[in-house]
C-alpha cells in the first residue's frame, strides 16, 4: 500500500472487492508479500437474495492459498489489517429445495454438503432437499462448526429432507461434530436405505458428537433430547442414529436411538416439592403421607440444619436422582424396607428407564 492522506502522511490502502467474487486474493503458486493493506468485506444492499438478506463479498475468503496441482507457495503479510463487518452481523446459510445426486467424494472428502462455519448469530437451514446415491464422505451432510461459546449458540435446522441410498464412512446421512451446544431441529426427514462403511461406532442415518452438553441438556436427559430433535423422521432401520457426548474432551457416554421414536423424559414430570426435612418415600403410596420419589422430597424446602432424612420404604425402588444441595443441608438416604416377617432388609435401588446414572452428585453432602 502506498496511499497518503490529505497531509501526505502514509496510510494503509483499503483493498476489497465490489463485485460477486469468491476471494480477494487467490495464491495458486508463487512468492507473495503483502504490506500495509487493510482488507475489507463489501456489503451490497442492492443485490438482495430476499427482503432481509444482504450480499457480502468476497463470499469465500479474503486470501486463499491452496491448489493441489502446485506445491510452491510463500505468503508473507506485513502491517496488514483484516476488518470484518462487526460481531453483530447475522449470518445465514440456507439450502432449500435442492437435489444432490450421484456425488462421489474422494480422498477423505467431507460429504456432498460440507458446512464449516464460524461466527456469531449463525443460522443453518437445510430444508426440503434430496440427497441420493452420494458416497464416501464422513456423512452426506457434514456439519463441523468452529469453536463457539455458550453465549453464541448456532441454530441448526435440517428438516423435511430425503436421504436415499447414501453411503458414508460413519453414516450415510447427517454427520455432525458440535463444539458447544446450539439449538437443533432434525425433524420430518425421510431416511431410506442409507449405510455406513466403518464397522465401529456409527449408524446408517446419523452420527452426532457433542463436545459439550447444550444448554439444558444433562447426562440424564441427553438421550431424550436427541430423540426430540429427530421427531417424525422416518428411519432406514432400528437404531439408525448414533450419539456421543464428551466433557472436557473426555468421552462420557454414547448410545443409539431410532428416529421418530420419542420417549417421555422422566425428569419433565417431577413430583412437586413439599416443605419438610424428614420424609418416607413409598412409590406405591398416595404421595401425601409419604412422597413417591426422592426428587419430590428434595424439591421441597428444608429449614433444619441437620438436612434431609429420607427413608425408602419399598423393597425395590426405581429412580434416577440428581443431588444439588449446599453443604449446610446434608442429604441422608437410607433403606427402610422390611420383609413379610417385618425384619429389616436392604432396599434394592436401580433405574427402569433409559437413565445414564442412578445417582448424580453435582454438589452436596450425601
Amino acid at each position: 500500500g502506498g496511499a497518503k492522506d490529505e497531509e501526505e502522511n502514509n496510510i494503509r490502502t483499503i483493498w476489497g472487492v465490489n463485485s460477486n467474487e469468491p476471494r480477494t486474493v487467490t495464491l495458486l503458486q508463487g512468492d507473495l508479500t503483502i504490506s500495509n493493506i487493510e482488507f475489507i468485506y463489501f456489503e451490497s444492499t442492492d443485490e438482495q437474495q430476499d427482503e432481509q438478506d444482504e450480499v457480502i463479498w468476497p463470499w469465500n475468503a479474503i486470501i486463499y492459498a491452496y491448489d493441489p496441482n502446485f506445491s510452491f507457495r510463500i505468503l508473507s503479510l506485513e502491517s496488514c489489517i483484516f476488518k470484518g463487518l462487526g460481531s453483530d452481523q447475522l449470518v445465514k446459510l440456507i439450502v432449500e429445495n435442492s437435489t444432490f445426486e450421484n456425488i462421489r467424494v474422494i480422498n477423505n472428502g467431507r460429504g456432498a454438503l460440507y458446512i464449516n462455519v464460524y461466527g456469531r448469530g449463525l443460522i443453518i437451514t437445510v430444508n426440503g432437499s434430496t440427497f441420493e446415491n452420494c458416497s464416501q464422505g464422513y456423512g452426506t451432510v457434514d456439519i463441523e462448526p468452529q469453536y463457539t461459546s455458550s453465549s453464541n449458540q448456532i441454530q441448526y435446522t435440517i428438516t423435511n429432507n430425503k436421504f436415499i441410498n447414501n453411503i458414508g464412512y460413519q453414516t450415510g446421512g447427517i454427520y455432525g461434530r458440535f463444539s458447544y451446544g446450539g439449538t437443533f431441529d432434525f425433524s420430518n426427514n425421510e431416511f431410506s436405505n442409507n449405510s455406513k462403511l466403518y464397522s465401529g461406532n456409527g449408524a446408517n442415518d446419523a452420527y452426532l458428537i457433542w463436545q459439550e452438553y447444550p444448554l439444558g441438556w444433562t447426562i440424564d436427559n441427553a438421550k431424550y433430547k436427541v430423540q426430540q430433535i429427530f421427531e417424525d423422521s422416518k428411519p432406514s432401520n432400528e437404531n439408525n442414529v448414533y450419539y456421543e457426548f464428551r466433557t472436557n474432551n473426555q468421552f462420557e457416554f454414547s448410545g443409539y436411538i431410532t428416529s421418530g421414536t420419542v420417549e417421555q423424559d422422566p425428569g419433565e414430570e417431577l413430583e412437586p416439592g413439599t416443605e419438610g426435612c424428614i420424609w418416607n418415600v413409598n412409590q406405591t403410596g398416595d404421595g401425601i403421607i409419604a412422597k413417591k420419589t426422592i426428587m419430590g422430597v428434595l424439591a421441597g424446602e428444608c429449614d433444619n440444619l441437620e438436612g434431609y432424612k429420607i427413608t425408602l420404604l419399598n423393597a425395590l425402588h426405581y429412580e434416577s436422582v440428581t443431588i444439588n444441595k449446599p453443604e449446610t443441608f446434608p442429604v441422608l438416604i437410607k433403606g427402610g424396607a422390611k420383609d413379610e416377617e417385618e425384619t429389616s432388609i436392604r432396599t434394592i435401588w436401580g433405574v427402569n428407564t433409559s437413565a445414564a446414572c442412578t445417582i448424580i452428585l453435582l454438589q452436596g453432602d450425601l
